[in-house]
């Protein structure tokens, strides 16, 4: 969240003409590098509460198949949504630096594939879920 703050100093949330290229430019970087943390902390604060709960039912085989299924769901959309946000355009520096480029010098991805991407991300919530359901049936020592 650090790098989010900076970046809203260089004017993120602010309507554009009151932003001066330079900063737009500087706000972008700033904003690019902080999805990193944030894609490693989600899936890593998930794939704690699946160890976590898998510690306390070691008993159970369906219990044990649904949140190693979870961890490693999360692993990879941590890794591809890594990947596909560090190489959505190339040069990388485009992602941030459009203003100050000609269009003919970068390439970036379609944005149909990126919209199809979110969608299928969007499976983290429905991982939110289970982990809630999990939780619950521990605090009552439910087993499946």
């Amino acid at each position: 969240m650090p790098l989010v703050t900076v970046s809203c100093a260089y004017g993120l949330g602010r309507h554009a003409p009151y932003v001066v290229p330079k900063d737009v430019t500087k706000a972008l970087y700033y904003l690019y590098i902080s999805i990193f943390p944030f894609y490693t902390g989600a899936a890593a604060s998930r794939v704690s509460m699946a160890l976590m709960l898998l510690r306390l039912k070691q008993d159970s085989r369906p219990w044990r198949l649904v949140l190693w299924g979870i961890m490693g769901a999360q692993v990879c959309q941590g890794i591809i949504s890594t990947v596909l946000q560090t190489f959505q355009c190339v040069p990388v520096r485009a992602l941030w630096a459009w203003l100050e480029m000609d269009r003919s010098e970068y390439s970036c991805m379609d944005p149909a594939l990126a919209r199809i991407w979110g969608w299928a991300t969007s499976g983290k919530q429905r991982d939110n879920f289970y982990l809630l359901i999990f939780f619950t049936c521990a605090y009552f020592d439910h087993d499946f």
